[in-house]
C-alpha cells in the first residue's frame, strides 16, 4: 500500500506516454469516455487533494510574532530604549 493508503496498481511513471495510454485503454486525441471516466471517479474517487482546515486569523497574526528576526527586533528596541530611561532617571535624580 502507498502512503496515502491506495495500492500501487500501475506505476504510471515507470512507464513512457504510449504505455500508459494503451494499459488503460485511452486514444490521447479523444480521451475517456463519460462512462469511463465515471467508473475511474467510482473506483478512484475524485482527483482532488484533502483541504487542510483554515488556520485563526488571530493565530496567523500570533505567528508573525514568533518569528526569529522579529524576536531579535524587539530585544533590540527594549535595548535601546534602556538606556535613555536610565539617564533620564538619573537626571530627574541630580536636580
Amino acid at each position: 500500500m502507498g502512503e496515502n493508503g491506495l495500492t500501487m496498481e500501475y506505476p504510471a511513471w515507470a512507464h513512457s506516454t504510449d504505455e500508459v495510454l494503451q494499459h488503460h485503454g485511452v486514444d490521447a486525441s479523444t480521451g475517456l469516455t463519460n462512462a469511463q471516466v465515471l467508473a475511474q471517479r467510482e473506483r478512484y474517487g475524485y482527483n482532488e487533494l484533502e483541504k487542510e482546515p483554515a488556520k485563526a486569523l488571530w493565530k496567523l497574526v500570533l505567528e508573525q510574532f514568533d518569528d526569529m528576526l522579529v524576536k531579535v527586533g524587539r530585544r533590540t528596541l527594549c535595548l535601546l530604549l534602556l538606556p535613555r530611561d536610565a539617564k533620564a532617571q538619573q537626571r530627574r535624580l541630580l536636580r
